[in-house]
């Protein structure tokens, strides 16, 4: 009995029988496929030895070049090479002359270059170092000797002058050393003596 893909039908009742003959059916489909993939491999096989037996034809022409491929992991160092031949005798050494000294940066890193025209010459690069931090101050020093008089501008004399008092003995003339009050009541001589005492505080202020 072949195998039926319609049995059993939906909602009808289970038959063993049924049952028993799609699983053979199933088995049988199984077997057939694997016979036939069993003689199409052995066909296979037999195909393969004969195109391994044909003969190699003639050589095709060379195809494109590929894609370079990736570089290669380095090789190991190879030997030294023998010594070359002594090179021709140099210059006759005269002097070694320095021609400067130039004062660099601080911490720029010292220079010298060297060259040769019958003397060997030397021009270095020395760098200066930091500044140092401020030293103490020093003790003062002992006061120095008179100087010679100096001279004295008329500004200097007027301004020397003005802060001064006046000379009050120019006021003496206006006092009366023979004054006596009257004593009369009368306000006259003590207005007199008012106006000279002005005078004379008058005279002394600046």
């Amino acid at each position: 009995m072949p195998f039926d893909p319609t049995k059993p039908a939906g909602g009808s009742p289970q038959s063993a029988a049924e049952m028993r003959a799609q699983f053979n059916a199933l088995k049988q489909l199984s077997d057939d496929a694997a016979a036939l993939l069993a003689g199409l491999q052995a066909q296979l096989g037999a195909l393969q030895q004969q195109v391994n037996n044909l003969p190699a034809g003639p050589q095709g022409p060379p195809g494109p070049p590929g894609d370079p491929g990736p570089a290669g992991n380095d090789g190991a160092p190879g030997a030294n090479g023998a010594d070359g031949a002594m090179g021709p005798q140099g210059l006759p050494f005269a002097n070694a002359i320095v021609d400067s000294v130039n004062t660099l940066n601080p911490d720029d890193p010292a220079t010298v270059d060297v060259s040769f025209d019958g003397n060997v010459r030397f021009a270095f690069g020395i760098p200066r170092g930091h500044d140092g931090t401020n030293g103490t101050n020093g003790t003062n020093g002992n006061d120095g000797t008179q100087g010679s008089p100096g001279e004295v501008s008329n500004q200097q004399l007027n301004d020397a002058v003005a802060g001064t008092a006046r000379n009050p003995t120019g006021q003496l003339p206006n006092l009366d050393p023979n004054w006596q009050p009257q004593n009369d009541g009368s306000a006259v001589d003590y207005l007199w003596l008012r106006d000279r005492m002005v005078e004379m505080f008058t005279a002394l202020a600046r």
